[in-house]
């Protein structure tokens, strides 16, 4: 039986981790200030 592989041809921590900032790509405002640490 031979798997299918269903997922993006890319995935990245990200995918899994959208809080976490990936430095491979232009982080967005949000990413900088997450909901856990933001004050303002």
């Amino acid at each position: 039986m031979r798997l299918i592989d269903t997922r993006p041809a890319k995935v990245t921590a990200d995918d899994f981790e959208p809080q976490r900032v990936n430095p491979t790509r232009a982080p967005s405002p949000a990413e900088f200030s997450p909901p856990h640490t933001a004050t303002a």
